[in-house]
């Protein structure tokens, strides 16, 4: 039974795909930032103020890639999760094609494997943590 294993050829036709230039990079990332910073603008909580200096500071797409929890947590607070949501789901598929793929979109990565509640190893887990409470 195979649980989606990367392979050696996996691995070289990943290196092998055509991955975008740094200057397009650099040009997401500043999408990515100013339609993150456009959000919080929008909303006028106190306390905000610290998230916005490390969305503008963020080096990296990466780095604006970790960022969107606390922006997913600022917005949920004044508009609501349902809104919140919405946003982040549009926010991340800007982050297509600038990050691996396994990050943007987890459950495609190589070697991941999703846990089900019949799958006896997550059972026994469970059952050893419900007994040490």
């Amino acid at each position: 039974m195979r649980h989606d294993r990367a392979t050696l050829r996996d691995s070289l036709f990943g290196w092998l795909a055509a991955r975008p230039s740094r200057a397009d990079v650099r040009r997401l990332e500043a999408c990515i930032r100013e339609r993150m910073l456009e959000e919080l603008l929008h909303e006028t909580v106190a306390g905000c103020g610290w998230l916005a200096t490390r969305i503008h500071g963020a080096a990296d797409v990466e780095a604006l890639w970790y960022q969107r929890t606390s922006l997913m947590q600022a917005l949920s607070r004044t508009r609501g999760e349902a809104h919140a949501t919405r946003v982040l789901g549009e926010i991340t598929r800007m982050f297509e094609g600038a990050l691996p793929r396994a990050m943007v979109h987890p459950s495609s990565g190589a070697g991941l494997r999703r846990r089900s509640a019949n799958d006896s190893a997550w059972q026994s887990l469970i059952a050893k943590v419900q007994h040490m409470r």
